[in-house]
């Protein structure tokens, strides 16, 4: 994963997941 904009690695992976929750959620596959 990319470092964006003084993102950490972590925060970028956070991000990630939490999109990638919001889509489970919301039926779409990812």
């Amino acid at each position: 994963n990319l470092i964006l904009k003084g993102l950490s690695v972590d925060e970028v992976n956070t991000l990630i997941e939490t999109k990638r929750k919001q889509w489970s959620l919301g039926g779409v596959s990812a």
